[in-house]
């Protein structure tokens, strides 16, 4: 089913996202990705906050295609947009949806049901999204960037390679340069 087709269901609301609600959303993947190195942070936390990241990520992509989720299963439902925004297959969604229910378990049941591994994993799907998220963004809806873009935009961080199951995305381009890859995998 597209999107058109949830918007017809009640579980999406049109919207349209200005550069600025862009780059706020942007701003807030940043900042929760720094968070995310802090030192003493448990798994728990670490993987809670990667998950906010990954989730904003969904939430600027699914945004820019001028929708927002409806409250009904408002997370699965940013979650499992990335198929139709981003074109991701289901199996470069599902590990986001497991770290939803993840998320969960130690967000309201739980303390300490996450382990380091599942964090680190966590933080590396949301970093490889946020790249994939920005590309996407740069290429399908350049309006959506504005012209004083974000730390993002210009590729201060580059994302991490393999969360999604593919090569590293690289830094993001500079308005004016043309994409090439070198050796190395990265792109600019």
């Amino acid at each position: 089913m597209s999107l058109k087709g949830w918007l017809k269901n009640g579980w999406l609301v049109e919207h349209v996202a200005s550069p600025e609600e862009t780059r706020a959303h942007l701003d807030v993947i940043a900042r929760d990705l720094k968070d995310c190195a802090l030192p003493g942070l448990s798994p728990d936390r670490k993987l809670a906050i990667a998950y906010a990241a990954a989730l904003q990520a969904a939430t600027a992509a699914l945004a820019a295609e001028g929708y927002r989720a409806s409250r009904d299963a408002h997370h699965y439902r940013v979650v499992e947009s990335l198929a139709h925004t981003l074109g991701l297959p289901p199996g470069q969604v599902r590990p986001l949806d497991t770290f939803r229910k993840k998320r969960n378990l130690c967000d309201y049941e739980v303390a300490g049901s996450v382990s380091d591994q599942e964090a680190a994993e966590a933080v590396a799907f949301a970093t490889e999204l946020k790249g994939r998220v920005e590309t996407w963004l740069r290429k399908k809806h350049p309006e959506r960037c504005g012209e004083e873009a974000s730390p993002l935009f210009r590729g201060d961080s580059p994302p991490q390679a393999g969360a999604l199951g593919a090569e590293p995305l690289g830094k993001c381009c500079v308005p004016g340069k043309g994409h090439r890859k070198h050796k190395t995998g990265t792109q600019h």
